[in-house]
This record gives structure tokens, C-alpha cells and sequence, in this order.
């Protein structure tokens, strides 16, 4: 039963961020669109912002989870060159993105708050992102990324896939498959060195 109101305060949190936003969802107003006590609520987030970390997380392991196919996506492509791991990659997250926008909203979100709160620290990112910096470091071994840091490489390559994702999830398009692609060329060209 633990579990189950745990589940219900995270998402009911999440609707009521993304509806709301963070600052305006109050923890009262979230545990009683939950159906539980405050009191359940704190004893499972002591606070708003462990909350938000927690949401943050299990949404983020969640879309890791998708693209990586339980990490067969890595396994599977090892031998594949970098520009087919990244595609794979970039249309698996882009469909999990179409398939949960509220999620996706909820990565806005955290990127605006990100900067003044630091919810998630580097360590905890960069873990549940495992699968694009692996990709970052490969490309750059193999000197087909830009000689550019790999926290400037993952920003862009996180601040791309936000902008194409909102783009599908808003303004739908009667090719779609066009558009990823697309979307993907546009990613990979910013990131790819040009001889």
C-alpha cells in the first residue's frame, strides 16, 4: 500500500507541475488531489524539493530505460558507427517524448529550474544519462564530434533534443518520420566536425 500512495503523490505531482508549474503546486494542494494526508505526503518526500528530485529521476531512468531497450540499443550497436548509435538513439527518445509529453513538459520545467535550484547534481545526471556520454566520448575518440567539452556536447545534444521533441509534441505533422529525420540532421550537423 506504501508503494501505491508513493506512486499516487508522484503522479499527481507531475500533473500538477506541469499543470501549475513548481512554485504555484503547493504540497497540500498535492497531497489532496493524491487522496492522502499531508502528513503521507512528508513522510514520503520530506520536502517539495525532494519531491521534484524524485519525480526528476524516476522520469529521467524512465526515458533512459526506453532508449536504450533495457540496454540492448548500446549492446546491440556496438559495432555500429557512431551516426547509427546516435539515430537510434534520437528516434527512441523522440518516440518516448510523443508518447509522454506530460514527461516531457516536466523536462521544461526542470530545465528552468535546474540552474536555480541544482535539483539534480552532475553525478546523478550524467548517470542516468549514461548512454550519451558513452556516445559523446566514442564520437570524440574516433574525432567525429566537434573538439568541444563533453558537458558543452551533452548540453547541446540535450537542449536539441528538447527543442525537436516540443516541436513533434506541438505542432503534430502528417509526416512525422520526415520530421525526425529531419530533426536528427539538424541535431548532427550542429555536433559533427565538417572537412
Amino acid at each position: 500500500m506504501k508503494l501505491d500512495k508513493r506512486q499516487k503523490i508522484l503522479d499527481t505531482a507531475l500533473s500538477l507541475f506541469v499543470e501549475h508549474g513548481f512554485y504555484s503546486a503547493s504540497t497540500a494542494n498535492i497531497a489532496k488531489h493524491a487522496g492522502v494526508a499531508t502528513g503521507t505526503l512528508f513522510h514520503h518526500f520530506p520536502t517539495k524539493n525532494a519531491l521534484l528530485e524524485e519525480l526528476l529521476t524516476t522520469v529521467k531512468q524512465e526515458f533512459s530505460d526506453y532508449v536504450l531497450h533495457d540496454s540492448n540499443v548500446i549492446i546491440a550497436s556496438a559495432d555500429e558507427d557512431v551516426k547509427t548509435r546516435a539515430e537510434t538513439i534520437w528516434f527512441a527518445g523522440l518516440e518516448w517524448a510523443v508518447n509522454h509529453p506530460q514527461k516531457l513538459q516536466l523536462f521544461f520545467e526542470f530545465s528552468q529550474l535546474q540552474q536555480i535550484q541544482g535539483l539534480l547534481g552532475n553525478t546523478k545526471s550524467r548517470n542516468l544519462l549514461s548512454f550519451l556520454y558513452l556516445l559523446i566520448e566514442t564520437g570524440m575518440q574516433q574525432e567525429i564530434f566537434k573538439p568541444y567539452s563533453q558537458e558543452l556536447l551533452a548540453e547541446w545534444c540535450h537542449s536539441q533534443f528538447l527543442s525537436s521533441a516540443r516541436y513533434l509534441v506541438t505542432q503534430p505533422e502528417p509526416n512525422i518520420d520526415e520530421v525526425k529525420q529531419i530533426t536528427f540532421t539538424l541535431f548532427w550537423d550542429g555536433i559533427v566536425k565538417h572537412h
